[in-house]
């Protein structure tokens, strides 16, 4: 394996996770405006108190957390099932 091959792969990891990192980031800001909106006044009977306020730097670590599981899991699931397309041409006659 050459240097470059290496260095490719790698800046693209780079780019997946800043990616990953800000895709969560940005998630996180209505989901934690909603939650600590509305559970409080709807959900107090069913959430148990210390949920009922996040804090926004949690959100972000709990989706953050979640996106490197989902990649881990996918890199050690095999794929069982090939799906593969292909056009066919119709003759007029």
């Amino acid at each position: 394996m050459s240097i470059v091959m290496f260095l490719t792969g790698l800046w693209v990891g780079v780019q997946k996770t800043i990616l990953q990192v800000t895709l969560s980031f940005v998630t996180a800001i209505p989901f934690t405006v909603i939650w600590n909106a509305l559970v409080p006044r709807y959900g107090a009977g069913v959430v148990p108190d210390r949920f009922l306020r996040l804090p926004f730097w949690h959100v972000v670590g709990i989706l953050i957390l979640v996106c490197f599981i989902g990649e881990i899991i996918e890199k050690l699931t095999p794929k069982f099932v090939s799906i593969q397309q292909q056009a066919k041409q119709e003759s007029k006659e």
